[in-house]
């Protein structure tokens, strides 16, 4: 894999992309029947996971950009050799007998760009423009009988991109269907808070257990969020981020500690 600087943190391996991908292996005989699309490929090492060790009906990971998605395909074809020399080979009673241990399974890398309204399920085959490399192939596979079931391993990091990602998910997942997170707690010193802070991570467990929110498109920061619900704490939210901006709802929310009712 190719090494970054440390301001691209979409391209460095964290510990909870190590932890997926443990869990897949594990439990891969549950993965055979399953269409598997992933949400923040970066270096692309879960699609080296999906294209040579676990059994599937097809992968799809995806990524924000060109450039990034180029690279895990990168990675993925540049890894057959060391695997099959390092890891299945020494499994294998003879070099014959390595077709047992080893299967490589077609995993497509794909741009997709959580900010953006583009939605993978409703693609239209003709006019691929903006659809950075989707085809029709794609698309039936996404529409095929088998659930989908995505994935997605340390991508909450930052308050807006976690909207984000909930957003462009719920455009896409069905009730019938799961998705697999795993995170890394990156902690950093906030010099105006003067206290240390989890980004992304607050408003990743507000969501989570309160999964009646509901948001419209995110396509910039001066777009609202809209709540419906019931719930006292989420009537106040809803009142208290009235008319507001993203950002203005993130300060209010880490102002007004709404996350107390969710830990």
């Amino acid at each position: 894999f190719e090494e970054t600087e440390l301001e691209n943190v979409g391209l460095q391996l964290w510990n909870g992309c190590f932890l997926l991908a443990d869990y897949l292996i594990t439990n891969r005989q549950t993965l055979e029947n399953q269409i598997i699309l992933e949400l923040g490929a970066g270096v692309g090492f879960i699609g080296v996971v999906l294209k040579y060790i676990v059994k599937h009906q097809g992968a799809i990971i995806t990524d924000f950009k060109d450039s990034i998605v180029s690279l895990a395909s990168k990675n993925i074809e540049s890894s057959k050799d060391t695997l099959l020399t390092k890891t299945f080979l020494p499994l294998a009673n003879h070099a014959n007998d390595i077709s047992s241990h080893f299967r490589a399974i077609p995993v497509e890398c794909r741009v997709l760009d959580w900010k953006e309204t583009f939605n993978p399920f409703d693609l239209d085959p003709n006019h691929n423009g903006i659809n950075s490399g989707w085809t029709s192939k794609d698309r039936d596979l996404l529409h095929s009988s088998h659930p989908v079931l995505y994935l997605a391993a340390d991508v909450i990091y930052d308050d807006l991109l976690t909207i984000h990602f909930f957003t462009k998910l719920g455009q896409m997942i069905q009730p019938n269907e799961e998705l697999l997170l795993t995170i890394e707690k990156r902690i950093n010193f906030s010099l105006p808070l003067q206290r240390e802070l989890i980004n992304g991570y607050d408003l990743f467990l507000f969501l989570i257990h309160h999964d009646r929110m509901k948001f419209t498109s995110l396509s910039n920061i001066t777009d609202q969020i809209v709540v419906t619900t019931d719930d006292r704490s989420l009537q106040n939210f809803r009142n208290d981020t009235k008319g507001k901006t993203v950002k203005e709802c993130i300060k209010s929310i880490r102002q007004k500690n709404f996350y107390g009712h969710c830990i």
